[in-house]
């Protein structure tokens, strides 16, 4: 596949088995082609991380700085532009009020408006952290059949 096909977005997807019960409740997964069946004009969706962050919308690239606290996560609100086969593209433009991932947020989570369903994980941004943002989507076939490998319970 081209570039950001299924192929590319694959190797962007990981589990990781914990030896002990965080005692938390753990975010959930979407069914399968939830995406695909909604409306998604106007949606909104919240992205978390531990990234760069922007901190206004002047000076381009030279305004992006580095979490200094890794305790501290990252959440912007973003809204929804479109969505492909195995990723969603969504806006994080300063001028429009969207917010979104930067530098180092790779893998990071994309919620379902205000939900705790995890709809994709951060796979591509442009340069300047400013325009646009794609996700790789959770409830497709391929995420999917690799989560169940690896004993993650699906919806």
């Amino acid at each position: 596949m081209g570039q950001y096909g299924f192929s590319d977005a694959a190797n962007d997807l990981a589990v990781v088995h914990l030896d002990t019960d965080p005692g938390i409740t753990p975010a959930q997964l979407p069914t399968a082609g939830l995406l695909s069946a909604l409306d998604l004009r106007g949606q909104t969706f919240t992205t978390v991380g531990y990234g760069r962050t922007r901190d206004d919308k002047t000076k381009g690239p030279n305004n992006i700085v580095p979490n200094v606290d890794p305790d501290v996560r990252n959440v912007a609100t973003q809204e929804f532009r479109s969505l492909q086969p195995a990723l969603i593209t969504l806006s994080q433009n300063p001028s429009t009020g969207d917010g979104g991932w930067c530098y180092g947020d790779s893998g990071g989570a994309n919620f379902l408006g205000e939900s705790n369903i995890i709809v994709s994980t951060s796979v591509y941004i442009d340069s300047a952290c400013r325009a646009h943002a794609r996700g790789y989507r959770l409830d497709t076939e391929f995420p999917r059949q690799f989560l169940a490998s690896q004993g993650v319970p699906l919806p």
